[in-house]
């Protein structure tokens, strides 16, 4: 997104606008629903901090989402992290979910919930490495987001942080929205 505002700039400068303009369009600009949108949810001195990456997934994708979700400090509880099924991955499948254990470590999430078969290596993953580590979180894993979702709910707290990633296939966009409701109201 970075690369993009700075080439919307740079465009603007060539063409005789000036950036001035462009900046003021940058800053009206913001992330969508599902592809990053970030917002805080409820009462301003501690809020519920949601992340909505609930439109895509590749492994790409799914690296870069979890790099930027690891600086981000929940305002005042924990730090949770919903992933989904990355959809058409073809037989590497297993291989490319388990491959993203060091990424899910690295965001400092102390809540891991996996959704969607394809999920089940990276859980099988991460509870192996628990064998041998007792600083990795526990991991519910579930075969669907609708099942996933009570105990998310439920865990979630006012104060906490909460980023959904998955393939639009998945549906976790119910997921997100549910969240929005529970928490938008203080």
């Amino acid at each position: 997104m970075v690369a993009n505002a700075v080439a919307a700039l740079a465009v603007a400068q060539i063409s005789g606008e000036g950036t001035r303009s462009a900046i003021a369009a940058l800053a009206r600009f913001g992330a969508p629903e599902g592809r990053g949108l970030t917002i805080r949810l409820g009462p301003n001195a501690k809020p519920l901090l949601l992340v909505d990456e609930s439109y895509n997934a590749n492994v790409a994708s799914m690296a870069a989402a979890m790099d930027l979700y690891s600086s981000v400090r929940p305002p005042d509880g924990r730090k949770f992290l919903v992933l989904g099924d990355m959809l058409e991955m073809g037989p590497q499948g297993p291989q490319l979910h388990a491959g993203l254990a060091n990424a899910v470590l690295k965001t400092g999430a102390t809540e891991i919930y996996l959704v969607g078969a394809a999920m089940r290596s990276l859980a099988d993953e991460l509870r192996h490495r628990a064998e041998s580590d007792r600083d990795i979180p526990a991991v519910t894993h579930m075969p669907t987001a609708e099942e996933i979702t009570d105990p998310v709910l439920s865990a979630l707290a006012y104060g906490d942080a909460v980023m959904v990633k998955g393939s639009k296939g998945v549906r976790l966009s119910p997921l997100v929205q549910k969240i929005r409701e529970r928490f938008q109201n203080a």
